[in-house]
Protein backbone atom coordinates (compact mmCIF):
# COMPACT_ATOMS: atom_id res chain seq x y z
CA UNK A 1 0.00 0.00 0.00
CA UNK A 2 1.35 3.45 -0.95
CA UNK A 3 2.11 5.90 1.86
CA UNK A 4 -0.46 8.40 0.55
CA UNK A 5 -3.17 5.74 0.67
CA UNK A 6 -2.18 4.84 4.24
CA UNK A 7 -2.34 8.49 5.25
CA UNK A 8 -5.79 8.87 3.67
CA UNK A 9 -7.15 5.75 5.39
CA UNK A 10 -5.81 6.83 8.80
CA UNK A 11 -7.14 10.36 8.28
CA UNK A 12 -10.57 8.94 7.49
CA UNK A 13 -10.44 6.68 10.55
CA UNK A 14 -9.75 9.78 12.70
CA UNK A 15 -12.62 11.53 10.91
CA UNK A 16 -10.29 14.39 9.95
CA UNK A 17 -10.87 16.43 6.81
CA UNK A 18 -8.19 17.23 4.28
CA UNK A 19 -8.66 20.88 5.26
CA UNK A 20 -7.88 20.06 8.91
CA UNK A 21 -4.75 18.13 7.97
CA UNK A 22 -3.59 20.91 5.63
CA UNK A 23 -4.09 23.50 8.35
CA UNK A 24 -2.06 21.43 10.85
CA UNK A 25 0.71 20.98 8.27
CA UNK A 26 0.71 24.62 7.22
CA UNK A 27 -0.08 23.88 3.58
CA UNK A 28 -3.07 24.28 1.27
CA UNK A 29 -5.75 21.63 0.94
CA UNK A 30 -4.69 21.11 -2.69
CA UNK A 31 -1.08 20.51 -1.60
CA UNK A 32 -2.29 18.08 1.06
CA UNK A 33 -4.44 16.23 -1.48
CA UNK A 34 -1.33 15.72 -3.60
CA UNK A 35 0.32 13.97 -0.64
CA UNK A 36 -2.54 11.48 -0.40
CA UNK A 37 -2.56 10.85 -4.14
CA UNK A 38 1.21 10.34 -4.27
CA UNK A 39 1.86 13.39 -6.47
CA UNK A 40 4.21 14.90 -3.85
CA UNK A 41 7.46 13.41 -2.63
CA UNK A 42 7.36 12.57 1.07
CA UNK A 43 10.25 13.62 3.30
CA UNK A 44 10.93 12.48 6.86
CA UNK A 45 9.94 15.80 8.46
CA UNK A 46 6.60 15.84 6.64
CA UNK A 47 5.97 12.19 7.52
CA UNK A 48 6.67 12.89 11.21
CA UNK A 49 4.32 15.91 11.23
CA UNK A 50 1.56 13.91 9.52
CA UNK A 51 2.00 11.06 12.01
CA UNK A 52 1.89 13.54 14.90
CA UNK A 53 -1.31 15.08 13.52
CA UNK A 54 -2.83 11.61 13.17
CA UNK A 55 -1.73 10.91 16.77
CA UNK A 56 0.42 7.91 15.90
CA UNK A 57 4.14 7.31 15.56
CA UNK A 58 5.76 7.37 12.10
CA UNK A 59 6.55 3.65 12.21
CA UNK A 60 2.89 2.81 12.79
CA UNK A 61 1.93 5.08 9.90
CA UNK A 62 4.44 3.45 7.57
CA UNK A 63 3.46 -0.07 8.58
CA UNK A 64 -0.31 0.56 8.57
CA UNK A 65 -2.29 -2.06 6.69
CA UNK A 66 -6.03 -1.67 6.27
CA UNK A 67 -6.41 -5.45 6.52
CA UNK A 68 -6.53 -4.80 10.26
CA UNK A 69 -9.73 -2.89 9.72
CA UNK A 70 -12.67 -5.10 8.95
CA UNK A 71 -16.38 -4.66 8.61
CA UNK A 72 -18.81 -6.65 10.65
CA UNK A 73 -22.51 -6.81 10.06
CA UNK A 74 -24.04 -7.17 13.49
CA UNK A 75 -27.10 -9.41 13.74
CA UNK A 76 -28.42 -6.94 16.33
CA UNK A 77 -28.11 -4.09 13.86
CA UNK A 78 -31.34 -4.38 11.90
CA UNK A 79 -30.68 -1.12 10.05
CA UNK A 80 -27.92 -2.81 8.10
CA UNK A 81 -25.25 -0.32 9.13
CA UNK A 82 -21.66 -1.48 9.14
CA UNK A 83 -19.80 -1.55 12.45
CA UNK A 84 -16.04 -0.93 12.17
CA UNK A 85 -13.62 -2.70 14.49
CA UNK A 86 -9.92 -2.05 14.93
CA UNK A 87 -7.99 -5.27 15.18
CA UNK A 88 -5.27 -4.08 17.54
CA UNK A 89 -7.26 -2.78 20.53
CA UNK A 90 -4.37 -3.27 22.99
CA UNK A 91 -2.15 -0.85 21.05
CA UNK A 92 -4.98 1.69 20.86
CA UNK A 93 -5.52 1.45 24.63
CA UNK A 94 -1.80 1.94 25.21
CA UNK A 95 -1.75 4.98 22.92
CA UNK A 96 -4.77 6.44 24.69
CA UNK A 97 -3.19 5.79 28.08
CA UNK A 98 -0.01 7.56 26.97
CA UNK A 99 -2.01 10.56 25.73
CA UNK A 100 -3.86 10.75 29.05
CA UNK A 101 -0.56 10.67 30.97
CA UNK A 102 0.82 13.48 28.80
CA UNK A 103 -2.31 15.56 29.43
CA UNK A 104 -2.05 14.91 33.17
CA UNK A 105 1.58 16.09 33.10
CA UNK A 106 0.58 19.27 31.26
CA UNK A 107 -2.17 19.97 33.79
CA UNK A 108 0.21 19.31 36.70
CA UNK A 109 2.78 21.71 35.20
CA UNK A 110 0.13 24.39 34.69
CA UNK A 111 -1.06 24.05 38.28
CA UNK A 112 2.54 24.32 39.52
CA UNK A 113 3.08 27.48 37.47
CA UNK A 114 -0.19 28.94 38.73
CA UNK A 115 0.72 28.16 42.36
CA UNK A 116 4.17 29.72 41.94
CA UNK A 117 2.70 32.85 40.39
CA UNK A 118 0.10 33.02 43.14
CA UNK A 119 2.82 32.85 45.81
CA UNK A 120 4.82 35.60 44.07
CA UNK A 121 1.73 37.81 43.81
CA UNK A 122 0.99 37.37 47.54
CA UNK A 123 4.34 38.94 48.47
Amino acid sequence: MEIGHKIRKLRELRNYSQEFMALKLGISQVAYSKIETGQTQMNLQRLEKIAETLEIDPFTLMSFDDKYIFNNHSPHNQGGNIVNHYHNEKEERQNLSLRVKKLEEKIYNLVEKFDAQFERDKK
